[in-house]
């Protein structure tokens, strides 16, 4: 009798651990999981494409009127494939006076759009591209696009921004479709315009010539003079 209790007892202690034995899979399982994704975040992770509107450093040009020219060249910078694309220019009205767009020569060929100049639209559109369709197809890398003249007409900073995705090219594109352009913007400090350069002394012209002409009308009064003379003389 004693023999026929022990041996349940025996049974229900051989299975008594197995439920640990699940738990312990589990954490094992969990601490696995942890570690793929330790790894799988300290691999190096592909660079994400760079695309944007690029404002050189402004440069400042004499103007006969006395008021400085400011002239700043805007290009792109493309990790993608591009055909063209609009950009969109805004400039603090305060202190600049926008004068002219012009495309650069090595810019984008094809499909040119920019302001009038003088135009005082806000933003200014400027669209162009490049028709190459042989893969790849477009352009990438640093692309000039033109240069924008400015005029100053007060002083202090003034604000210049660029942007991607202006009417009426809209979004630059590629082969793989839209690019997502980074803006840019730059703040130059600019010096209020001096007074305009005198004109010439009209007044001064005109007495010199003045004088001028009363000399010859006195050399041609002697010259008729000294004639008159010699032939008094001869009829003597």
């Amino acid at each position: 009798m004693t023999r026929e209790m022990s041996e349940p007892k025996s049974h229900h202690q051989k299975f008594r651990g197995y439920p640990r034995q699940q738990s312990g899979l589990a954490l094992g399982l969990v601490r696995s999981l942890i570690l793929a994704g330790l790894l799988v975040t300290a691999l190096p992770q592909a660079a994400a494409a760079s695309n944007a509107i690029v404002l050189g450093a402004a440069t400042t040009i004499a103007s006969p009127t006395g008021a400085e020219l400011i002239q700043v060249e805007m290009g792109v910078d493309l990790t993608d494939f591009t055909v063209g694309g609009g950009v969109g220019v805004e400039y603090d009205q305060t202190r600049l006076e926008f004068v002219s767009f012009r495309f650069d020569p090595a810019g984008p060929p094809n499909f040119h759009s920019s302001p009038t100049d003088g135009s005082q639209a806000q933003p200014l559109a400027i669209g162009g591209g490049w028709a190459k369709l042989t893969p790849p197809v477009g352009v990438n890398g640093f692309q000039p696009f033109g240069t924008l003249t400015f005029r100053v007409i007060s002083g202090g900073n003034a604000t210049i921004s660029a942007f991607g995705g202006i009417a009426p090219f809209g979004s630059f594109a590629g082969a793989n479709g839209t690019l997502t352009m980074i803006d840019t913007s730059m703040t130059i400090n600019v010096s209020a315009p001096g007074p305009a350069p005198a004109p010439p002394n009209v007044t001064g012209l005109g007495s010199q010539w003045m004088l001028i002409m009363m000399i010859g009308f006195v050399v041609l009064l002697l010259g008729a003079f000294s004639l008159n003379s010699s032939h008094a003389k001869a009829s003597i």
